[in-house]
C-alpha cells in the first residue's frame, strides 16, 4: 500500500540524517588520517596543532592542507599553510 505523508516525511528525515551522519565520520576520519601523517612527517606537536586547525577548517581547506603534508618541507610551514586556509601565504 501507499504510505502516508507523515510515514514519507519521517524516511526522508531519518535518510537526511543518516547522511550527515556518514558526511561527519567521513570527515572526522580525514582529518585523523591528516593528524596522523603530519605527526609522522613532523613530530606530535605539529600533529596536535594541525588538529586545532582543522576542527575549524571548511572541507575545501582541509583538502588543501592534505596536499600541503606533502608539500611542505617543515611543520612549521605546514601550519602557516593550514592557519591560513591551506592557500600559499
Amino acid at each position: 500500500g501507499r504510505m502516508s505523508w507523515q510515514a514519507v516525511e519521517a524516511v526522508e528525515e531519518a535518510r537526511e540524517q543518516g547522511l550527515a551522519e556518514g558526511v561527519a565520520r567521513g570527515r572526522e576520519q580525514g582529518t585523523a588520517l591528516m593528524v596522523r601523517l603530519a605527526a609522522r612527517k613532523f613530530g606530535p606537536e605539529t600533529g596536535e596543532q594541525l588538529a586545532r586547525i582543522l576542527r575549524s577548517a571548511s572541507a575545501e581547506a582541509a583538502g588543501e592542507v592534505a596536499d600541503a603534508i606533502l608539500d611542505c618541507e617543515t611543520g612549521d610551514e605546514l601550519l602557516e599553510k593550514a592557519a591560513n586556509g591551506g592557500g600559499v601565504t
